[in-house]
């Protein structure tokens, strides 16, 4: 195709020109085009100007606003896994039940240790309180003077060291309840529960199996609203903020149309591809399921498009077509056969 252009002013209308031969007469009024310089039949129409959006494509999967990886806090057998994939679960519900005959005896061990210590503690009261009459008694003995410096110096001393001795024990019997404590808190952990309210997705371990600190055994989504998590190029990513709207497409069987809303973007981009992970936000829908596949559109910019409404041409010779534009230029396009 070959293009002339050629301004005029003040320009606004549409002349479209078809010839059949060179001996045709048209029936029609001839206008002198000044942009192709020939007389030609021309049909007026009304030329428009529209504000088109310059939308982005970005694609990704369906994941749930928060995700937890269940494992064990403690090494031990695993006794019992309560769960499948696909079972809802509550918070706090129990998961996954681990051997726990040694975290029991370590717990008996440190309760029998506080009451150890707490006997202790009463004997060392008692001792203290009988040291403190003693030498409360002779000071009186000793305001009369009717005992010796030396045992009145005895005395004294030995109510000092019962109060240091109680003072010791109740530390001692402090640090067996921190002991008894903490070995509860190690028995808990046999026992791993849900940390919100959601679904199962994934089951990694069996009974039999040993639990490590760290190896995963369960995944739990949160119940509730979806995020699609997209990659955008990097040359996109400014005109990308939150808070904005984006068209969401979800492959499928039925396949979804949604609005969602952006509800962040990682502040780093890949550096493999890239690109920056957007998170948008989902309406609920009870045909959304985790890991799906999405497409969104997200609008970066706008531009602005001429549209024209003219007669249908019928001529199915070559023929030259003018256009007057309110851009004040005129166009002659000769297509090529």
């Amino acid at each position: 195709m070959q293009r002339r252009i050629c301004n005029e002013e003040n320009v606004h209308e549409l002349f479209a020109c078809r010839f059949r031969n060179a001996d045709e007469r048209l029936s029609r009024q001839r206008t002198h085009c000044t942009g192709c310089g020939t007389d030609c039949a021309g049909a007026v129409v009304e030329s428009q100007q529209q504000q088109l959006p310059l939308n982005v494509r970005a694609t990704g999967t369906i994941h749930a606003r928060e995700t937890a990886v269940v494992s064990a806090q403690v090494v031990g057998r695993i006794q019992q896994v309560l769960v499948r994939e696909g079972d809802s679960v509550r918070a706090g519900q129990t998961l996954v039940v681990l051997d726990d005959a040694a975290l029991r005896a370590s717990a008996e061990q440190a309760q029998a240790g506080v009451k150890a210590a707490q006997d202790e503690q009463a004997a060392a009261q008692t001792d203290a309180k009988l040291a403190a009459s003693t030498l409360d008694r002779y000071r009186q003995l000793q305001a009369e003077k009717s005992i010796s410096p030396q045992e009145m110096d005895e005395v004294a001393q030995r109510a000092e060291a019962s109060a240091a001795r109680l003072e010791a024990v109740r530390a001692q019997t402090d640090a067996a309840r921190s002991q008894e404590s903490g070995a509860r808190t190690m028995l808990g952990y046999s026992r791993l529960l849900a940390p919100f309210s959601g679904v199962v997705t994934a089951r990694m371990a069996d009974p039999g199996t040993l639990a490590s600190p760290g190896v995963p055994l369960l995944q739990v989504d949160q119940a509730g609203a979806l995020q699609l998590e997209a990659t955008v190029d990097e040359s996109a990513i400014g005109a990308i903020h939150k808070g904005m709207k984006a068209q969401v497409a979800i492959d499928g069987g039925n396949s979804t149309s949604l609005t969602g809303t952006v509800a962040g973007i990682d502040p780093a981009a890949d550096p493999a591809s890239h690109s920056f992970l957007v998170k948008i936000d989902l309406p609920s829908s009870n045909q959304l399921r985790a890991g799906m596949y999405g497409t969104a559109e997200l609008p970066t910019a706008s531009a602005r498009r001429l549209s024209f409404r003219a007669p249908q041409l019928s001529c199915a010779a070559l023929w030259p077509v003018c256009m007057l534009s309110t851009a004040r230029e005129l166009h002659r396009s000769v297509p090529s056969r």
